[in-house]
């Protein structure tokens, strides 16, 4: 999934994970500040600039 940095920002980073459930707290994700952090600089990304999590690999979509 494509995503915005602002919108990356709420989601739950998934190294987070387990410190979550050993510490009871959220681990959101850091878009910009983690190294797995990926831009996808195509020109098709209208407007604001999009990436995604690396950890998670490529995203894959299909065209309609």
């Amino acid at each position: 999934m494509l995503i915005t940095e602002f919108e990356g920002r709420g989601r739950l980073c998934p190294m987070g994970m387990s410190h979550l459930a050993e510490h009871n707290e959220g681990c959101d994700c850091e878009t910009t500040n983690c190294m797995a952090w990926r831009w996808y600089d195509k020109p098709d990304c209208e407007g604001e600039r999009r990436g995604y999590c690396g950890l998670a690999g490529k995203p894959q979509w299909t065209e309609d």
